[in-house]
């Protein structure tokens, strides 16, 4: 699993049997387009291909002095997810997500 650039702006993914158009379609967000009749209803889900980080914090007792340290070890891997992950704070700078998910 993994993101294609050239996908970019096309539709992916679409499951479908035989079916047929029996209501009017109208998208609130194109008012001036719409189909009274003949036309399927399609539902739109954005997911995006973003990194993951994982952060995992251990305490352990010091030999000397009786005090405690904690270890951090962070992890990642990469998701679709339906919202933005923001990674401005990631560990590892260099794992970026340069998208914005807009709901």
């Amino acid at each position: 699993d993994s993101a294609v650039v050239d996908n970019t702006g096309k539709l992916v993914h679409l499951n479908f049997a035989d079916v047929k158009g029996l209501d009017p379609v109208y998208d609130e967000r194109f008012p001036s387009v719409g189909k009274e009749s003949g036309c399927l209803q399609l539902r739109s889900r954005v997911q995006v291909y973003q990194w993951q980080e994982l952060k995992k914090e251990e305490k352990r007792r010091d030999r000397v002095g009786g005090g405690e340290t904690t270890i951090k070890t962070y992890s990642y891997s990469t998701l679709w997810s339906d919202s933005e992950i923001d990674s401005s704070h990631f560990h590892e700078s260099s794992r970026s997500n340069m998208v914005k998910v807009g709901g």
